[in-house]
């Protein structure tokens, strides 16, 4: 474990100490990069465990904009055990291997306390990609209306999206493939707003084995095994 540097004390006080003094008396601390996760994960885990985060003893943190490593190396120093959840795209993977190596982790693979999001996607494209259509539709339904995907599609297909590599991309909202991305490009447009009613529709899912997504229920596993933490049975997997 590396020491602190002068730009890291300012990050632990402003960033850690200042917001997230409470993770000092947590039996964990779980962390992410992105906003999506800060707020879908405590209900994904609730409904996992069958009770809450604080009842629990674990404190979930988005890290936003800054690094990982104030966290871990507060978490390292106060014996607490550290877990994360990250993205998959390049900026987030290079910056959470770099902090891990200062943490003294050469191989981010090699622990199963670090799980990230394969195929260099973030935790949206990843929903979409494992067929979480239906939980974005009703996401959308019930935080701007039933039409409003519908109205989307109709307003922005064919129009300027993006820019990729000094590339403007036209977007296809065309066909089934095209509602997909349509639904992904709201809903990660504002993923602030979009997260919990995201992470809400898929809890309410028909399917139980669907209600917590499988990457998400991989590192819930691994804190399960270290916590003795039971997880329910799937068909009892929901809302509390």
């Amino acid at each position: 474990m590396q020491a602190l540097t002068s730009d890291d004390v300012r990050k632990l006080e402003r960033s850690v100490i200042a917001s997230r003094g409470d993770l000092l008396f947590a039996r964990a601390v779980v962390l992410f990069e992105g906003e999506t996760e800060e707020q879908a994960f405590p209900l994904w885990a609730q409904a996992y465990w069958g009770a809450s985060a604080h009842e629990l003893g674990l404190s979930f943190v988005g890290v936003g904009g800054t690094d990982y490593f104030p966290f871990i190396w507060l978490a390292q120093n106060f014996g607490i055990p550290w877990y994360v959840f990250s993205d998959g795209e390049d900026k987030p993977v290079a910056k959470l291997k770099a902090d891990a190596k200062r943490a003294g982790i050469d191989d981010i693979a090699a622990h199963d306390n670090i799980v990230v999001i394969p195929n260099k996607l973030d935790l949206e494209a990843h929903l979409m990609n494992e067929d979480y259509l239906d939980a974005f539709e009703v996401a959308i339904a019930n935080y701007v209306g039933p039409t409003a995907l519908d109205e989307y599609i109709a307003n922005l297909n064919g129009k300027e999206g993006k820019t990729i590599d000094g590339a403007t991309q036209i977007r296809d909202y065309s066909g089934a493939e095209g509602r997909k991305r349509a639904a992904h490009d709201m809903v990660s447009g504002k993923k602030t707003r979009y997260a919990t009613p995201l992470a809400t529709a898929v809890l309410t899912l028909a399917d139980p084995e669907r209600r917590v997504p499988k990457l998400v229920a991989k590192l819930l596993d691994v804190i399960g095994k270290r916590f003795d933490l039971k997880k329910l049975d799937s068909t009892k997997f929901g809302l509390h």
